[in-house]
């Protein structure tokens, strides 16, 4: 997401496009957070 902002068409776009990013980013990182919190990433051997 970040890179299509380095791409945007205009300054409100690659605003835009950073504030998709960064909800983005809080979603990674609920969602890495449960998996640890859970130890679900040790069923795999990571």
């Amino acid at each position: 997401m970040v890179r299509e902002a380095a791409n945007a068409e205009s300054g409100p776009d690659f605003i835009h496009k950073l504030g998709i990013a960064q909800k983005e980013i809080g979603e990674t990182q609920f969602w890495l957070e449960v998996l640890f919190a859970t130890n679900y990433y040790k069923r795999f051997g990571i």
